[in-house]
């Protein structure tokens, strides 16, 4: 029963999902751990001498604890999966520059109204603005995608009349860096950028100018 409740999810998953991170697989191999305990328990029950009792059990969890230690102080170290490094930590859906955006607008809505438009439509943009900005009702918060060579006509109007602002965060078109804006939108003045510490761009903000 409890290995039908992991090879069920994990077949239906590579038959049907379209995208794919490891992370997926947690809630699958949840019903192997009585298992793997299980047989854990019954190898060292079979093992008299305590110094093997010792060395089994240190190299069973030394992964695991190895692991643990460098998500607590260098999670880019850990071990784990590279695309999950990339989704959690070092790319940009892993939020970076996220805190010091949300404190940005919400002196910026002190003033007055704002308008922020964001590179996408769903996911960390919108999202994490529509969360962390959700008590101010002054601020106006609306993703667009995907973006072309030429700035939305909505967001050049809504610029006439309330600082506007656009937010990027991902690769674009034409662009040679993450979260840089395009070309040729010439409207835009460069507001704030944050960067890891790798150096790559993960978030900028641009004011935008009628």
């Amino acid at each position: 029963m409890l290995f039908l409740w992991f090879i069920i999810p994990i077949v239906a998953l590579g038959i049907f999902g379209k995208t794919l991170y490891p992370r997926f697989i947690f809630f699958m191999i949840l019903p192997l751990l009585p298992l793997v305990a299980f047989s854990l328990v019954n190898i060292l029950n079979r093992v008299r001498r305590k110094f093997l009792v010792f060395i089994f059990i240190l190299l069973t969890f030394m992964l695991a604890l190895k692991t643990d230690y460098f998500i607590l102080t260098d999670f880019s170290k850990s071990g784990i999966p590279q695309s999950d490094v990339r989704q959690y930590d070092t790319d940009w859906p892993s939020g970076g520059g996220i805190k010091e955006s949300v404190e940005f607008f919400r002196k910026e809505a002190e003033k007055g109204k704002v308008y922020i438009a964001t590179q996408g439509t769903f996911g960390l943009m919108p999202f994490a603005f529509e969360i962390y900005l959700v008590q101010y009702p002054n601020i106006t918060i609306e993703g667009f995608w995907p973006l072309d060579k030429v700035i939305p006509t909505k967001v050049i109007e809504k610029s006439k009349n309330i600082p506007t602002y656009f937010v990027f965060y991902q690769p674009c078109i034409d662009c040679k860096v993450i979260g840089e804006a395009p070309k040729e939108w010439s409207q835009l003045e460069f507001i704030y950028q944050y960067r890891k510490e790798n150096g790559q761009r993960y978030l900028s903000i641009y004011r935008v100018t009628p």
